[in-house]
């Protein structure tokens, strides 16, 4: 699993990425990375923000080897991620999309499109 956009559950410092729990209590006070004394930000992507190279070259090389791609709580007009669908049907994957956001033209043809909170739906369908 890679995580494109990031994870909420997570923080990271500034100056060095170190990623962190977010057990990290805010009571006024920045919080601080405990290796570096960097600030600690949410270790998602904010708008305007750009996805690491390295991460990037990292999910194309799997989206182009993938036996089925799962795209999870992305919108599949938002681009990286919605061009990775076509990537992925080209090489023969299978392509399934949970997201809340009702579906458009682009899930015509895709192998399986589940609408809902990703919280919801994942425990549902990786119990199966």
């Amino acid at each position: 699993m890679i995580e494109m956009n990031g994870n909420i559950h997570r923080m990271r410092c500034v100056d060095n990425a170190h990623l962190h729990r977010w057990d990290k209590r805010v009571d006024g006070n920045i919080p601080r990375c405990d290796l570096c004394d960097s600030m600690l930000r949410p270790d998602v992507l904010f708008f305007d923000e750009f996805i690491d190279r390295q991460k990037l070259a990292t999910i194309h090389e799997a989206v182009r080897t993938c036996d089925l791609l799962l795209i999870v709580g992305t919108p599949t007009t938002i681009y990286p991620a919605a061009g990775y669908i076509d990537i992925a049907r080209m090489r023969g994957a299978r392509v399934a999309v949970v997201s809340e956001d009702a579906p458009d033209t682009r899930q015509v043809g895709l192998g399986l499109f589940l609408q809902g909170k990703p919280a919801d739906v994942l425990p549902t369908i990786l119990i199966k």
